[in-house]
C-alpha cells in the first residue's frame, strides 16, 4: 500500500531552512501552540502558507477564574430560589441579588467578548 492512499492530502512539500529559520519558526509555533488553535505543526504550516497569517487569540482572563466566579453566582442564586421554592415568598433583597449575580455574569461574558474580537481584529480575523 502506498502512504498516500487513503490520505485526504496526498502532497508531500519539503521546504529547506537554515537552523536560524527553523528555529524561528519553531519559536513562532511554540507560541501560537500555546493558544491551542492548532494541533500539530502541518495544521500551522499549512495555515501559514495558503493565507499568508497564522492566528493567535489570546484571552486576557483565565477561564478558571471565570468559570469558578459564574459557579459562585450561580449557587448564590439556586439557594436563593430554593429558599423561595420553600417558603413560597422572596424578598426584595433576594430579587436584587439574583439581578446584581446576572448583571456580573452578563458583564464578564461581555468583556470576554469584547477582549476576543479586539485580539481577532488587531490580528486581521474579523
Amino acid at each position: 500500500m502506498n502512504w498516500r492512499e487513503g490520505r485526504t492530502r496526498s502532497v508531500c512539500r519539503k521546504v529547506m531552512l537554515t537552523p536560524e529559520e527553523a528555529k524561528e519558526i519553531d519559536d513562532l509555533y511554540h507560541r501560537v501552540k500555546a493558544g491551542k488553535r492548532y494541533r500539530s505543526f502541518s495544521q500551522f504550516a499549512r495555515d501559514l502558507m495558503l493565507t499568508g497569517r497564522v492566528v493567535n487569540v489570546v484571552v486576557a482572563c483565565e477561564p478558571a477564574r471565570i468559570r469558578s466566579e459564574i459557579r459562585r453566582i450561580g449557587v448564590n442564586i439556586n439557594q436563593i430560589a430554593s429558599l423561595a421554592n420553600t417558603t413560597g415568598t422572596i424578598t426584595q433583597e433576594q430579587i436584587e441579588e439574583i439581578l446584581t449575580g446576572y448583571g456580573a455574569i452578563e458583564a464578564t461574558l461581555r468583556g470576554i467578548d469584547r477582549e476576543y474580537r479586539r485580539k481577532l481584529s488587531e490580528q486581521g480575523g474579523e
